[in-house]
């Protein structure tokens, strides 16, 4: 992943820098994107939204100074890191800038549709590599057996689970064992499938118009055959990975994919047309905010386990209502600031990416993350025919709904080439290339001028709401923050203090506790605060034991432990790029500082 990662950001690099090359030529650095297609833009806003909803969390940022990263290890970071936020905004503003400016460069020498061609092509190649992977597991147990060391290789360990049964009749062609091709689980799996949707029929209906094979598929029979042939080896990969999301989502581009053809051949005048399709585009928008919450308050026998992610992330959203906690930043807040009895959630993701982005960017991006697909359905039930093709659109519009409504059970941010295909579904298919289409309002300067103001007065809204947010948000509570609670401790009173500042949440039952201290590493500075007792040692040593008894204020209530470390600093900064190095692998990247035991006292 963190190769993928070097060469996503080479592409976007070098393909800004080839745009700011043309445009030193005389050419548009975006000729298009930014005046006529409302999309590209709103999606800029949501990552501007992301971007505020950082800078107001301050913690994240300031929590770095504990960390050791390389700039392998940055990318490496996970959704308990301060840094993963800023991991997944900074490569997602990169691949945007970097698939605009490539597009644009290439539009400059006449080889635009040529780029989004080869592009889309090389998604669906993915979607068939994997796919045919994930057959040879089914038929092979040698393949099977193959890529289960590799999995144990790459990380350790794999999830394995049997497959949902999806229908009652299924039971005799269901592996023991779903399908995984290349992933860890079944669930990326899925998503990566579901958000290949839209770049694999867009690749198939531009082959059908080729002139190589135009005389071909220019019969129904052909085109109908080979469609009819990816989507049947597409349920049947779907059932045998048995995810119950993926499996609707599939459904979903069938129905909705079936929805749009018979809607485009009804005839009717375009304002009438457009007003329906405001109609439905906005209703369609809106389900995605209403899912979770018809989940949190009408379901809860449903799924126990979603319905406390749900909980958990409108819990921080709930805290932080105007930006949020940060983007993208779950994982961090439900470790530490949710629940007095440590993680709030089980899983470092809420499953469901309406709730992901109230959590981390609050009601403002929500706000735009409804228009952002509201846009989008909007234009694609607008757009009758693509290419002259209805039948093309249709299965556009399928599959940009069945991406829409996998985001009601999986989040689309955590893997990465997952979250590059949801930025290029707003970049490539947000324009209207239906003959029949009519042009679209925004594309004029007033129209332009229109959305352009508008959203500046919701930005300067933003920020006005911004002065009145900050003196309510700090400080935010933490429980459990910079303590690590060891996996295969047989002891659960053991509890590990890492490097920098730390909280640790303790429930006692009697007057007073016992708390045992070990050093891990040799220690500058080591200080804990219990109440309004505070206690400081420096120069130990590793190894070193003491004890401290600590008197209980609050019986049976949350008792906050705060600790502070400093560790001797052995490493140079330039140590830390060399990220090869064998070493021990501490949690978080910190490093371990004091292991606690806590028991009550006599």
């Amino acid at each position: 992943m963190e190769l993928q990662d070097c060469l996503w950001i080479f592409w976007s690099v070098r393909g800004t820098a080839e745009a700011i090359r043309s445009k030193l030529g005389g050419n548009l650095f975006f000729p298009e994107e930014w005046r006529t297609k409302p999309a590209p833009f709103l999606l800029f806003a949501f990552f501007g939204a992301g971007a505020l909803s950082l800078a107001v969390n301050p913690e994240l940022l300031g929590d770095w100074i504990y960390f050791r990263k390389s700039w392998f290890g940055f990318l490496h970071s996970t959704e308990l890191e301060p840094f993963y936020p800023f991991k997944v905004l900074g490569t997602g503003i990169l691949f945007a800038c970097g698939f605009l400016s490539r597009r644009a460069w290439m539009d400059s020498i006449g080889q635009g549709n040529r780029f989004t061609f080869w592009f889309c092509s090389g998604i669906a190649f993915g979607f068939f590599f994997s796919v045919t992977i994930g057959w040879f597991e089914f038929f092979f147990p040698f393949v099977k057996s193959k890529l289960d060391a590799y999995h144990l290789w790459l990380d350790a360990y794999k999830l394995e689970a049997p497959p949902h049964r999806i229908f009652p009749f299924s039971d005799p062609i269901l592996p023991t064992t779903a399908i995984q091709s290349l992933f860890w689980n079944r669930s990326w799996f899925a998503v990566y499938l579901v958000s290949a949707f839209p770049f694999l029929f867009e690749t198939l209906f531009r082959v059908f118009e080729t002139e190589r094979f135009r005389f071909f598929f220019s019969r129904p029979f052909a085109k109908t055959c080979v469609l009819f042939f990816v989507l049947a080896a597409t349920g049947i990969t779907f059932l045998w990975i048995g995810a119950r999301g993926g499996f609707t989502s599939f459904c979903i581009l069938l129905s909705a994919a079936f929805f749009h053809f018979v809607y485009s051949k009804i005839r009717m005048e375009f304002r009438v047309r457009k007003r329906i399709s405001v109609l439905f585009s906005a209703a369609i928008a809106f389900t995605g905010v209403l899912f979770p919450i018809f989940i949190v308050y009408f379901a809860e026998s449903v799924d126990p386990a979603r319905l406390l992610q749900f909980d958990t992330g409108y819990k921080i959203g709930a805290a932080k209502y105007l930006f949020g906690g940060g983007f993208e930043s779950f994982g961090w807040f439900n470790e530490c600031c949710v629940d007095p009895a440590g993680r709030a959630s089980q899983y470092h993701t809420s499953h469901n990416q309406w709730i992901q982005v109230f959590s981390g960017m609050g009601g403002f991006g929500i706000f735009i993350f409804v228009f952002l697909w509201g846009v989008l359905f909007y234009e694609r039930l607008r757009e009758v025919e693509r290419d002259g093709s209805s039948l093309r659109a249709s299965f556009l519009f399928g599959s940009i709904s069945a991406v829409f409504v996998y985001s009601f059970f999986q989040e689309w941010f955590y893997i990465r080439s997952v979250y590059f295909y949801w930025i290029a579904c707003f970049l490539i298919f947000s324009d209207f290339s239906g003959r029949n289409s009519e042009p679209n309002p925004v594309s004029s300067r007033k129209h332009g001028v229109k959305f352009l103001g508008a959203t500046a007065g919701v930005l300067s809204i933003a920020v006005v709401s911004l002065s009145f947010y900050i003196p309510s948000f700090f400080p935010t509570k933490r429980y459990q923050y910079g303590v690590y609670q060891p996996p295969a401790s047989q002891d659960t009173s053991e509890v590990w203090i890492l490097e920098g500042k730390g909280e640790l949440s303790v429930f006692p039952r009697t007057q007073r506790v016992r708390i045992d201290f070990e050093t891990f590493a040799d220690a500058d500075r080591f200080a804990s605060e219990w109440s309004d007792r505070k206690s400081e040692k420096t120069s130990l040593k590793r190894g070193e034991i003491w004890t401290e008894y600590y008197p209980i204020y609050r019986s049976n209530q949350v008792n906050i432990l705060k600790t502070e470390c400093v560790l001797k600093r052995a490493d140079r900064f330039f140590d830390t790029f060399v990220f090869w190095r064998k070493e021990t692998k501490d949690p978080e990247t910190r490093k371990f500082c004091v292991k606690v035991r806590i028991s009550p006292a006599s």
